[in-house]
This record gives structure tokens, sequence and C-alpha cells, in this order.
């Protein structure tokens, strides 16, 4: 197996393969550790903006 890390893109891929799945949805949110930077700059670069959090996880949402 490969890990999605090696393979260039796989992230924003599949992101924006399940976002497609929520077309007519208004708001779509996820939530993701503090510390994962990689991860909140590839949901921002996609338009998720934060939206509040517990502890160490940040919920961020996207208004489509």
């Amino acid at each position: 197996l490969m890990s999605d890390r090696s393979i260039p893109g796989a992230g924003r891929r599949l992101l924006r393969t399940a976002l497609s799945a929520t077309a007519g949805i208004p708001v779509v949110f996820l939530e993701v550790k503090d510390d994962n930077l990689s991860a909140i700059a590839l949901y921002e670069s996609e338009g998720f903006v934060m939206a509040g959090g517990a502890g160490r996880l940040l919920r961020m949402e996207l208004r489509q």
C-alpha cells in the first residue's frame, strides 16, 4: 500500500471528490487536529473557514 502522502495531490483530489457528493447541501463541516497544518492549509485553499473547536480539534466549515 502507498500512503496518500506519496501521491502528489491525492488529498486535494479526495476532498474534491467528497465535496462533489455534497452538491445542494448549503454548509459542510469537518474537524481537523490543530497541529495538522498541511490539512488546515488544504481545507482553507478549498474555501473552508474556521468555525470553532474544542480541545485539539478545530471545526471548519464551507458554505456552498
